[in-house]
C-alpha cells in the first residue's frame, strides 16, 4: 500500500500550540507595570535610571531578581543589565523587572538606559550561590530542561536550565535554538541567558557523554533580541602600493558598535598584507596584489563583514597600432615569480569585447575588458604567455615569454608526520617553516589553540601531551608569518577509535555508493560552526568542476610526499593539488586540449551543461597502481571524440598506451541504426555523466545524452585497468532508443560478486516480453556486461510517456542486499538485489518496498547510508532521514530544518564510526552563488553550519548542480565554477 511520509511532530506542535494560547491569555491578564510588583520610588532627576532591587552593597543568591525604572523628560527607548561590563539584556520601555542568572561572587551590576543619550546607574552587589537546581531525569542517558517550561511565554534573553544524567561522563552539554547551536558548556548541567528574537522557538539541549543525546521543546518569545549586522564601506577599493585607504564599520543592532579590524585573517594586519588601525584606516603593503578587509563586532564577535582592497601599480598605456595588445608586464625575458602578475591593454577601433589569458597554448583567464590587471599562477620554467584580444571581427594577441623562478612561498611541515602514544604520554613535534624570516609557530590540537584535558595540550615548544582517553587527534602548527599556512600530524592515543582514512578513491567513497566518509576524526558537531570553522582557501581551475574531487594520501610528487586533491573540469583538465593548502598553486596540471582540439560548445549538442562539455563523470583511482581513469569529450577539426585516459597520479603522465579512443557497436535497429543492423556509439550524442567505476581489474563508463536530443541509448562500456582493451559492451535500448543512463553523476553500485547496477531514464521497454530494452529500470549487469535481472515500474508506460524519469537519480547499494533509489514522481524504491521482481503490470509489491510520492519533489542524487539511516533529498525540498532496519525503510522521514533550491542537494556524510556524523550538502540558491551547510546526522532537524552565518567570510562563487562536496581529514572540499573552495577549522 502506498504510505505518505509525515511530520511526527504535528500532533505534538498543535498541542503546544493550545498551551502557548492559554499561557499568552494568562501572561496578558496578569502583566502590569514592575513598581506593582516591587515597590520602586524613581529618582526626580532628569535623566536619571533608580535601581529598586537588589540594593547597592547587598548579599543575594542567584538568579537575582532586578527592578529598574527611570526619570526623563524625553520617551526613554530602552533598558539595558550590563554585568560585569557585558551586555546581559535588553528591553523596549523605560523599565525593568528580571531574574538574571549569576555566579557567586562580587559583581557590578548597571542598569543603563537611552532617550537619545545614554544614562545608567551602577551598583555592587555579592552572589553567595545560585539557588536555581534542576533534578536530572531517572533515564539513563537523558536530559531534562527544567527552565523555561515548554509551551511557556518568556522574554529576551531566555534563562535556560538543565541537567543531565548519564552512567558515564558527560562531557559537555549544549543548548541550539532553531537547530543553531548558541551556547556550550562543560559537565552534566547548565544554567545561562540566551538571547533570541521575538516568535516561536524550538528549544533544545543537547548533552555528550560519547554519544549525544538530548531533550527539546517550543517556546513563545514574547520580546526578543535585536539581530546585531555590520556593514564596510566602501564595498571594494583600489589602492597604490604604500598608499592608503579610509574604511568604515557600520555596527546595528547594538548599543556596542566597536569593531575589530582584520586584514587576510591578522588582527591589525602586518608589513606583507598591509596593516588596519582601530579607526579602519589601511596602508597598504609595497607589493602589489588582492587582500580582504575584515571587521568583526566586538558585541557579538559571529557577526562580522568583508571587503576586497587592491593593490595596484600604475595603468599600462596602450600603443599606438589599431589593434593590438599591449602587455606591460611581464616584460619579454623576464624572470618572475608565481603567481605572474599580467598587466595589459588594448587600441582598437572598434570596442574589444574581452581579453584571454594563454599560458603555454592554454586559457587560463578571460574578463570582458579593453584591458586587465590580474594575477596567474605558472608552474616554474620557461612559459610562453599570451594575451589575446576580440573586437567583434578580429582576433589580435601578444606573446613574451618569461621564465617563472622555484616557488617562495612560505610553507610549513610538522614531524613526525603521525605518531602513537600512551593515555597521558608525551610525543614531541617539529615545525619546520620555509621561504619566512619569522619561522615561529601556533600550535593547535582539533582546532583549539594549546589544546585542552579533554584532546591533549601541546606547549609552543611542539611538546604534546595526550589525555587520559583513547583516540585520534590532530596536532596542527600554523605559520605566524602566514596563519593560511599549516601542516598537521595525526597522532593516535591508545587504541585508536577508528581506523585512519586511507583516501577517496571513487564516487561517495567506495562502490556501494553510501557515501559516508567513517574515518573523520577531526571535524565534529561540537567544532562544526561558524565560529570555529569556516572557509580557509580556495584552488582556482579553468572550468566548472561537475567530477568529485577525489583524495589520496601520501602520493610522493616531485620527491615530497603529501594528501593531494585530484579535480577534473568541463574544461578538459586534471589538477593536482596539495590537499592540506600549503600551496594552492597545482602540483600539476594536466590538459587534453592542443591545436585543432577543443571542448565541446554547449551549442553544438544542445546540453545543460554549459558552456562546454570536457570532462563530466567523476574519475576514478587505482590506489595501487597509482591511475586515475578519466573520460575527456573534444571536438577535433569538427570531428568529435571521446577518449579513457589513465593518468599517472604522480605527475599526469599517459600510462598504458593511452589514451583508448572510445567505440562500440551492438546489433539493433533502433534509432541511430547504420541500417544494416548495426548501431553504433556515437560520441557528440552520449554524454559521459555517470561516475565512472572500477572493479576487479576493469574500469566502467556509463552514458546518457545531452538533454533528450537523440538518437541516444544507455551505454556501459568496460575497459582493461591494465591494457584499456575493451572488454564489456550493454546497450539497453538496441532495438528502440533512449534509456538513458544519467543518475545525476552518480556512480554505478557494485556488490561482493562484482555485479553492478544502474537505474535508467525514459525509453523503450520491452524486457517483459522477451525484449532487450530497458527504459526507466533498475538493471543489474555481470562483470562482462549481460543482463542478470531487473525491475521495471507497473507504470512505466505512464513514466516515460510524460518524461517521469525513473533514472533521475541513483542506486545505492544497502547492507542486506538491498538497493534504494527515488524517481521524478518523488517514490522510493527498496529492490532485493537477489531477486530483483523484474516488471508485473498492476503495482509494485513484487519489490521489498514501494514508498508512493513520499518526497516532495524529483530526487537528483543518490541516496547516503549511515548508522542506520537513509538520506535522500528532493528537487525545492528537503533532505529526508528514513530508520532502515531488518531489510525495510520507516513509512515516515525526519526532514531537515532547510528546503534547497532547484536542483536540491547530493549530501554526504562524515563521521567517526558511528559517532560524530555530520551530513555535509551544498546548496546552489536561485539568486546564485553557493551554500554550504551542515547537519547532525542523527537529528538533521539541527542545522550545525551554514556558510551564510560569518558574513562574507565563507562566501563562494556559483555551485554546479547535483556535484557532492568530498570530506576528508578535517576538510570539506566544495566544487564550484572556477575554483574548489576548502573548509576547516579555523585558527
Amino acid at each position: 500500500m502506498p504510505t505518505v511520509v509525515t511530520d511526527h511532530r504535528s500532533q505534538t506542535v498543535f498541542s503546544k500550540a493550545a498551551l502557548l494560547i492559554a499561557a499568552f491569555v494568562v501572561l496578558v491578564l496578569n502583566a502590569h507595570p514592575a513598581a506593582a510588583h516591587t515597590p520602586c520610588t524613581l529618582n526626580t532627576a532628569s535623566p536619571s535610571v533608580t535601581i529598586c532591587t537588589p540594593p547597592d552593597g547587598a548579599t543575594v543568591t542567584s538568579p537575582v531578581h532586578i527592578v529598574a525604572g527611570t526619570t526623563s523628560a524625553t520617551a526613554v527607548q530602552f533598558v539595558e543589565v550590563w554585568l560585569d561590563g557585558v551586555k546581559k539584556y535588553s528591553l523596549p520601555g523605560h523599565d525593568l523587572d528580571i531574574d538574571l542568572d549569576m555566579s557567586a561572587g562580587t559583581h557590578r551590576l548597571t542598569v543603563q538606559a537611552y532617550n537619545g543619550t545614554y544614562f545608567k546607574k551602577t551598583i555592587y552587589i555579592a552572589v553567595s550561590g545560585s539557588t536555581a537546581s534542576c533534578t536530572p531525569g531517572t533515564a539513563d542517558p537523558s536530559v531534562r530542561i527544567c527552565s523555561p517550561a515548554d509551551g511557556a511565554g518568556v522574554a529576551s534573553p531566555v534563562n535556560v536550565i538543565a541537567a543531565a544524567n548519564s552512567s558515564k561522563t558527560v562531557q559537555f552539554m549544549q543548548v541550539y535554538v532553531d537547530g543553531t547551536k548558541a551556547y556550550q558548556v562543560s559537565g552534566s548541567k547548565l544554567n545561562t541567558n540566551v538571547n533570541m528574537t521575538s516568535g516561536q522557538h524550538r528549544l533544545a539541549v543537547q548533552a555528550y557523554d560519547g554519544t549525544y543525546f538530548k531533550t527539546a521543546e517550543y517556546i513563545n518569545v514574547t520580546s526578543g533580541s535585536t539581530s546585531i549586522t555590520v556593514t564596510i564601506s566602501p564595498e571594494s577599493a583600489t589602492v597604490a602600493p604604500g598608499g592608503t585607504q579610509q574604511f568604515k564599520a557600520t555596527v546595528s543592532g547594538t548599543t556596542n558598535t566597536g569593531v575589530t579590524w582584520y586584514v587576510d585573517g591578522v588582527q591589525g594586519g602586518n608589513g606583507t598584507v598591509g596593516t588596519i588601525s582601530s579607526s579602519g584606516l589601511y596602508a597598504a603593503p609595497s607589493v602589489v596584489g588582492s587582500h580582504k578587509i575584515k571587521a568583526v563586532s566586538v558585541a557579538d564577535p559571529n557577526k562580522s563583514a568583508q571587503v576586497s582592497v587592491g593593490v595596484s601599480e600604475s595603468g599600462c598605456t596602450p600603443g599606438t597600432a589599431s589593434p593590438s595588445v599591449t602587455l606591460c608586464s611581464p616584460t619579454d625575458g623576464a624572470t618572475v615569480n608565481s603567481p605572474v602578475h599580467v598587466v595589459a591593454s588594448t587600441t582598437s577601433s572598434t570596442k574589444v569585447q574581452y581579453l584571454q589569458i594563454y599560458v603555454d597554448g592554454v586559457k587560463v583567464n578571460q574578463v570582458s575588458a579593453s584591458s586587465l590587471d590580474t594575477y596567474v599562477t605558472m608552474a616554474a620554467g620557461t612559459r610562453r604567455l599570451t594575451v589575446q584580444a576580440y573586437n567583434g571581427s578580429t582576433l589580435f594577441k601578444k606573446t613574451v615569454y618569461v621564465t617563472v623562478a622555484a616557488s617562495t612561498a612560505i610553507s610549513v611541515t610538522v614531524s613526525p608526520s603521525t605518531a602513537s602514544v600512551a593515555k597521558g604520554g608525551t610525543v614531541q613535534f617539529a615545525a619546520s617553516v620555509q621561504n619566512a624570516s619569522n619561522t615561529s609557530v601556533t600550535w593547535v590540537v582539533d582546532g583549539i589553540t594549546g589544546g585542552d584535558n579533554t584532546v591533549g595540550t601541546v606547549s609552543g615548544g611542539g611538546l604534546y601531551t595526550a589525555p587520559n582517553i583513547d583516540g585520534m587527534h590532530t596536532v596542527t602548527a600554523i605559520s605566524d608569518a602566514d596563519n593560511s599556512k599549516s601542516d598537521s600530524s595525526t597522532v593516535t592515543v591508545g587504541s585508536p577509535t577508528t581506523s585512519a582514512f586511507s583516501g577517496m578513491f571513487t564516487y561517495k567513497y567506495g562502490n556501494t555508493r553510501q557515501g559516508a566518509n567513517k574515518s573523520e576524526t577531526i571535524l565534529t558537531p561540537s567544532n562544526v560552526n561558524s565560529s570555529l570553522f569556516g572557509k580557509k582557501w580556495t584552488y582556482t581551475v579553468d572550468g566548472y568542476v561537475y567530477a568529485q574531487p577525489l583524495y589520496v594520501p601520501n602520493v610522493t610528487i616531485n620527491g615530497t610526499t603529501r594528501n593531494v586533491l585530484y579535480v577534473a573540469t568541463e574544461h578538459n583538465s586534471v589538477y593536482a593539488f596539495d590537499a592540506n593548502g600549503s600551496t594552492t598553486a597545482p602540483l600539476w596540471k594536466k590538459s587534453f586540449l592542443g591545436t585543432g582540439v577543443t571542448t565541446i560548445p554547449q551549442s553544438d549538442v544542445g546540453s545543460t551543461i554549459y558552456p562546454e562539455i570536457g570532462i563530466t563523470g567523476t574519475p576514478v583511482i587505482d590506489p595501487n597502481s597509482k591511475t586515475l581513469y578519466v573520460v575527456a569529450a573534444t571536438k577535433e577539426s569538427g570531428t568529435y571524440v571521446q577518449r579513457l585516459h589513465a593518468l599517472d597520479i604522480t605527475n599526469g603522465a599517459e600510462k598504458f598506451g593511452g589514451p583508448k579512443k572510445i567505440t562500440a557497436t551492438v546489433k539493433g535497429t533502433g534509432d541511430g541504426t547504420d541500417g544494416s543492423g548495426n548501431v553504433s556509439f556515437q560520441a557528440k550524442i552520449e554524454l559521459q555523466r555517470p561516475a565512472l567505476t572500477l572493479s576487479n581489474g576493469v574500469v566502467y563508463i556509463a552514458w546518457a545524452s545531452h538533454g533528450d536530443n537523440g538518437p541516444y541509448h544507455g551505454w556501459v562500456i568496460g575497459y582493461d585497468a591494465d591494457t584499456l582493451a575493451q572488454l564489456a559492451v550493454h546497450n539497453n535500448s538496441p532495438n528502440g532508443r533512449r534509456g538513458g543512463i544519467w543518475m545525476s553523476g552518480g556512480g554505478l553500485p557494485v556488490d561482493a560478486n562484482g555485479n553492478l547496477y544502474y537505474m535508467s531514464g525514459n525509453g523503450t521497454f520491452t524486457a517483459s516480453s522477451g525484449g532487450k530494452e530497458y527504459g526507466d529500470s533498475f538493471v543489474k549487469l555481470g562483470p562482462t556486461g549481460q543482463v542478470l535481472d531487473y525491475f521495471t515500474p507497473f507504470d512505466q508506460s505512464n513514466m516515460n510517456s510524460h518524461d517521469i524519469d525513473l533514472g533521475v537519480g541513483a542506486p545505492t547499494l544497502l547492507p542486506g542486499n538491498r538497493l534504494v533509489g527515488a524517481d521524478k514522481k518523488g517514490s522510493v524504491y527498496l529492490v532485493d538485489t537477489g531477486n530483483m521482481g523484474k516488471y508485473q503490470a498492476s503495482s509494485n509489491n513484487q519489490i521489498a518496498q514501494y514508498l508512493d510520492k513520499v518526497l516532495v519533489s524529483h530526487c537528483h542524487e543518490q541516496p547516503v547510508y549511515w548508522n542506520g539511516l537513509v538520506y535522500i533529498s528532493a528537487e525545492t525540498g528537503p533532505v529526508y532521514a528514513f530508520r532502515y532496519s531488518n531489510g525495510q525503510l520507516s513509512s515516515s522521514a525526519t526532514k531537515s530544518s532547510i528546503t534547497f533550491d532547484f536542483p536540491g542537494t547530493n549530501p554526504v556524510i562524515s563521521s567517526n564510526g558511528t559517532a560524530n556524523g555530520i551530513l555535509w550538502a551544498i546548496e546552489k540558491p536561485s539568486s546564485g552563488g553557493a551554500v554550504l551547510r551542515a547537519f547532525n546526522a542523527l537529528d538533521i532537524t539541527e542545522q550545525l553550519y551554514s556558510s551564510t552565518q560569518a558574513g562574507s567570510r565563507d562566501s563562494m562563487t556559483t555551485a554546479v548542480k547535483f556535484t557532492p562536496p568530498t570530506v576528508a581529514n578535517g576538510k570539506v572540499y566544495v566544487p564550484l565554477k572556477g575554483q574548489v573552495a576548502v573548509f576547516g577549522l579555523l585558527k
